[in-house]
């Protein structure tokens, strides 16, 4: 899923008319308030966001959400009408994907988009992947991937629990999720929970609920987008 933050309904509209066109689930929020939600809860493949927003700066979003183990490899594409040298700056420093300017013509614009979601993070590798790399049929596909998805919910069920999972319990589940992800080839996944697991010094167990129910997100397939996929079109649209 595509995250669009941006408060201009008219830019947003004529975005989210493009990402239809070119097939990719999307969905706009115009405040960093409701993007915060959405980015601490649901797994996205790429976010496409404005500078100047009602309540605040994306860039200051990306600065405090993009480190966070489930978003640092997300790639992020800025959208402003103008910039400073110290915008850039701060951009730069991001390591974003890319900074575009307004306006732009909307082919040079899914060019760049379709770029940007070559770079989507690979969390759960399909049928394909498997049987090219493992050789494994489809029933041990279907096998490794609940198992993995399993794991996950023991883990989630643990630390939603209303007596605290004490540390030991949750770092064995922790350790059971890293190894049914390992054995799906799910590594990012496996990467994310064990940075996330008790033991390290730095350990949050806020932090590592919300990156469980992230992943399970990606897993179930929930985008919160109800909208159908359509077709590629051709023709121009106006510049944004």
């Amino acid at each position: 899923m595509i995250l669009l933050i941006e408060d201009d309904p008219v830019t947003g509209e004529l975005l989210q008319q493009l990402f239809r066109r070119l097939r990719y689930p999307a969905k706009r929020v115009p405040t960093i308030a409701e993007a915060t939600v959405l980015l601490r809860g649901v797994a996205v493949d790429l976010i496409v966001i404005d500078i100047e927003l009602p309540d605040g700066n994306g860039i200051s979003l990306m600065e405090e959400l993009h480190p966070l183990p489930w978003l640092r490899d997300v790639p992020v594409v800025f959208c402003a009408g103008d910039s400073t040298s110290e915008t850039l700056e701060r951009v730069l420093k991001l390591g974003v994907t890319d900074f575009i300017r307004k306006p732009i013509p909307v082919d040079k614009m899914a060019m760049r988009l379709d770029r940007a979601m070559e770079r989507r993070p690979r969390r759960i590798p399909t049928q394909r992947d498997l049987v090219i790399k493992r050789h494994i049929d489809a029933r041990r596909y279907t096998i490794l991937r609940d198992a993995a998805r399993g794991a996950l919910g023991a883990l989630s069920d643990a630390l939603d629990a209303i007596a605290p999972t004490p540390d030991n319990e949750l770092a064995s589940l922790c350790a059971s999720v890293c190894a049914a992800c390992n054995e799906f080839d799910a590594l990012r996944t496996s990467a994310i929970i064990r940075e996330l697991a008790p033991g390290r010094p730095d350990y949050d167990v806020h932090l590592l609920r919300e990156a469980v129910k992230i992943e399970i997100t990606a897993y179930d397939g929930i985008t919160e987008i109800s909208e159908a996929r359509t077709p590629r079109l051709s023709g121009a649209m106006p510049a944004l």
